[in-house]
């Protein structure tokens, strides 16, 4: 998939990055998670800020151009390479992340994506892009109610009261404003 290369994953790390260190800092004090999974990594810029506080991490992602030494911002041997919509995912964590990922993968493959990503944890950050948000890549954007449909055939609900505390405190520095929309927090029904 060409159109997620160096330069996209680049543009990412520099966008992002303050937003990565403030997520992690929250979840971290919310959670104490000792281990946390990031599916659909990218270079792993949303797990550099747990790894740096020594919680143990792992990341999967679909493309290989996270690999490059250009954009890589954790130990290469951290991130595996699959396909969410067709393959398991067999590492487990205390947190899973799943941070705008699945609107890059068409719907036939949403329902597989989200069995898959709930074996991987209790507790799940998730977000996706809604319809009309914009964004390279993005062919299935849904309303929160679609995800939250699939979850629920895992196993998971929303946990709101989480979703609430958390927005708040995003709210009051930097994030990008997709975050504060589209995030949620699933844990077992």
């Amino acid at each position: 998939m060409d159109e997620y290369n160096v330069a996209y994953f680049a543009q990412i790390n520099a966008e992002e990055g303050e937003q990565a260190r403030r997520l992690a800092d929250l979840l971290i004090w919310k959670y104490a998670p000792k281990s946390v999974l990031d599916v659909g990594c990218a270079s792993g810029l949303y797990l550099k800020p747990f790894l740096d506080q020594g919680v143990q991490c792992h990341g999967v992602d679909f493309s290989e151009a996270v690999l490059s030494d250009e954009v890589l911002q954790i130990p290469r041997e951290l991130i595996k390479t699959i396909d969410i919509s067709k393959q398991e995912i067999r590492q487990k964590a205390d947190l899973t992340l799943c941070i705008e990922v699945l609107e890059h993968i068409p719907a036939s493959g949403a329902a597989a994506s989200i069995k898959h990503l709930s074996q991987t944890s209790q507790t799940i950050f998730f977000s996706a892009a809604q319809p009309g948000q914009g964004g390279h890549g993005h062919i299935n954007c849904q309303l929160k109610e679609y995800w939250q449909k699939l979850f629920a055939d895992n196993g998971f609900k929303r946990d709101i009261q989480d979703e609430d505390y958390l927005r708040t405190i995003i709210t009051s520095g930097y994030h990008m404003g997709w975050l504060v929309n589209n995030m949620m927090v699933f844990k077992p029904s």
